[in-house]
């Protein structure tokens, strides 16, 4: 594991327990794999910059979107905007490409009628190979990696 350094003394896993480390790495490497392979912007938060987004990524306990047990509040998931493709576009490209994300850790995505304007993954394990999209109720679909 390379050790991602946060200022010139400070490294991020001295910030973070080993399972949130886990899941923010598998989170960035998925990122990068989504705008390397699409070549377009990929967004999670953009509050900083001006932008909407503030709780796309990590949900601390104060926030109240989503669920308290949401893989959000882990670390484990989330919510991608790719370019302006539209969710059905993003969940077509994860369709397309089911065994790189499996690999780099994807197991589920939500169905699109939750995510009509992005995409969520998140790595909670289920033991399966596969990428289950889920309506959070049921899993809707298996896309085999």
């Amino acid at each position: 594991m390379d050790r991602i350094k946060l200022s010139e003394n400070f490294y991020l896993d001295e910030f973070l327990d080993p399972d949130s480390h886990e899941g923010l790495e598998k989170g960035l490497a998925i990122a990068q794999f989504l705008r390397e392979t699409t070549g377009l912007p990929v967004t999670i938060n953009n509050w900083s910059s001006g932008g909407q987004y503030k709780y796309s990524g990590f949900r601390p306990p104060q926030c109240t979107i989503g669920s308290p047990t949401s893989e959000h509040r882990k670390l484990n998931a989330n919510d991608y905007k790719i370019g302006n493709w539209t969710g059905s576009q993003m969940q077509d490209f994860v369709r397309k490409h089911a065994t790189q994300l499996f690999v780099l850790g994807v197991r589920r995505m939500e169905h699109i009628s939750l995510t009509p304007t992005w995409l969520h993954l998140d790595c909670k394990e289920h033991g399966e190979n596969c990428i289950k999209i889920i309506d959070l109720k049921s899993v809707v679909e298996k896309i085999l990696a």
